[in-house]
């Protein structure tokens, strides 16, 4: 194969094409709450936000990040010596961030597809101190009942904050 290029397996979820590809969207940083505290943890990277969607709507994102974005764990408390402190969870983004949502789907019809509208995607998100604007997203599809197919996958890039146009 040419220099830079990889052949990945897109059998699988993108969370997994992005593994594949080395590619990490955000940092968590664990720390106290006791801002006196020298305890030292380890920064975990993940490939992309991941949302379990039931009854919230994709308009609804920036909310949902929100809670994601930072919290402290009162009921985890800081191992150092006489520290008391909480351990709080804070993401930090790089500079693409790849969210994967996944619908839960409690319809009696197997893979009936839980739709958005491409309208209702917010045009940008704040993440800590980062306004990253939305650029593309791709849509699944789960293949027809009693069939051997796997699904379809299709990208749309956001033009201009006007219109998005199939990729």
């Amino acid at each position: 194969m040419p220099n830079k290029m990889k052949r990945i397996n897109c059998d699988c979820n993108i969370v997994e094409i992005l593994k594949d590809l080395s590619i990490f969207s955000l940092n968590q940083i664990r720390k106290c709450s006791n801002t006196a505290c020298q305890k030292q943890f380890a920064t975990i990277t993940f490939p992309s936000l991941l949302f379990n969607f039931k009854d919230e709507k994709i308009s609804e994102l920036q909310t949902l990040t929100d809670k994601y974005d930072r919290f402290e764990a009162n009921e985890k408390h800081c191992t150092e010596d006489n520290c008391k402190g909480n351990i709080i969870y804070e993401k930090i983004s790089n500079n693409m961030l790849f969210i994967a949502i996944s619908c839960e789907n409690e319809s009696p019809i197997p893979n009936e597809i839980k739709n958005c509208q491409l309208g209702d995607i917010p045009n940008f998100l704040r993440i800590g101190e980062k306004l990253l604007y939305l650029r593309g997203t791709i849509g699944y599809y789960p293949p027809l009942l009693n069939t051997r197919a796997i699904g379809h996958y299709v990208g749309f890039a956001k033009r201009s904050n006007i219109y998005w146009e199939v990729s």
